[in-house]
């Protein structure tokens, strides 16, 4: 009964790092928060994101184009699949939503 309750205690205590492990990617990269939007400690003052090349990394979207909370106003994904964090094209070359006009991997 006791082995029981050890077991329980320890998953419960032991649960967030097994958990966490890849988690990085969902906390903003300035304080920690798994939250989107206004951030103190950002310089661009709002969360940031690792991300993936799923989501964008100022807001979570999964589109692409526009973005209010970004400081560049458009979606920034993050990097994978080797797929334009701007755009999501495979292309190399000009991307005009890029604010550098050149799509980055």
């Amino acid at each position: 009964m006791a082995r029981k309750y050890l077991f329980f205690a320890f998953m419960f205590l032991a649960a967030p790092f097994f958990v966490s492990g890849g988690d990085d990617i969902e906390h903003c990269v300035f304080c920690g928060s798994g939250a989107y939007g206004y951030c103190s400690k950002s310089p661009y003052k709002v969360h940031q994101h690792i991300g993936t090349f799923e989501h964008c990394v100022f807001c979570g979207s999964g589109a692409y184009g526009y973005c209010a909370r970004s400081p560049y106003k458009v979606h920034m994904h993050g990097h994978g699949k080797d797929k334009c964090i701007w755009c999501g094209s495979t292309a190399t070359g000009h991307c005009s939503r890029s604010p550098h006009k050149v799509h980055q991997k």
